[in-house]
């Protein structure tokens, strides 16, 4: 890993998981690196494979008024998926983005439950999905403090996409209509990139 930080993330990753991770893209970009860390569901027991960032964690994001109760200084992206995919190397790479964009210094800024990425294109074959969508997680295990650096609570943020003309309704009507189309159609947990637009 990069550095002590990853490595502190490794291990605390490899606590909540149960497992150690089973692949780890790390992040050799200058600047705020980020890393990302793959768990299949034979390790973990789980009914699909967590793919997790390392190091966003390394620093405080910059909160502002938009920020809700949940929303914490530290966190570190999560994403579900199909484990019979393997390793995404695409989705993996998505998230080690999505994971440096808040510590870009024009301005600082955060994630946090709710804010939405257009990335404006497709970004799998075949697929729909064109904006990232992050949200605290459904999967009861993964909600709330997941470890500290210091005296800072580090959560876990779940990172998904959402198609145009759901991100249009989002726009409209908010988070909580996305939310409502997600319980509407069973939306799955695991990433499903050739699904239908439910909009």
């Amino acid at each position: 890993m990069n550095d002590a930080h990853d490595a502190f993330v490794e291990r605390e990753l490899t606590r909540h998981f149960e497992a150690k991770p089973d692949k780890i893209w790390v992040d050799q970009a200058p600047g705020h690196r980020v890393s990302c860390a793959w768990f299949s569901a034979a390790k973990t027991g789980r009914p699909w494979a967590t793919l997790a960032t390392i190091g966003m964690s390394r620093a405080r994001m910059v909160l502002d008024a938009r920020a809700t109760d949940t929303d914490t200084a530290r966190t570190e992206l999560v994403a579900y998926v199909d484990d019979a995919e393997g390793p995404p190397e695409d989705l993996a790479a998505l998230l080690r983005w999505v994971g440096r964009l808040p510590f870009e210094p024009n301005p600082p800024t955060f994630l946090g439950w709710g804010h939405t990425i257009p990335l404006g294109r497709p970004q799998f074959a075949q697929s729909l999905l064109t904006t990232v969508f992050t949200i605290n997680p459904l999967v009861r295990p993964d909600k709330g403090t997941i470890f500290r650096v210091g005296d800072d609570p580090v959560s876990l943020l779940w990172t998904t996409l959402i198609t145009d003309a759901e991100y249009a309704l989002k726009k409209a009507r908010g988070e909580n209509a996305i939310l409502d189309l997600f319980a509407a159609n069973r939306h799955p947990v695991a990433l499903a990139r050739s699904r239908p637009s439910y909009v």
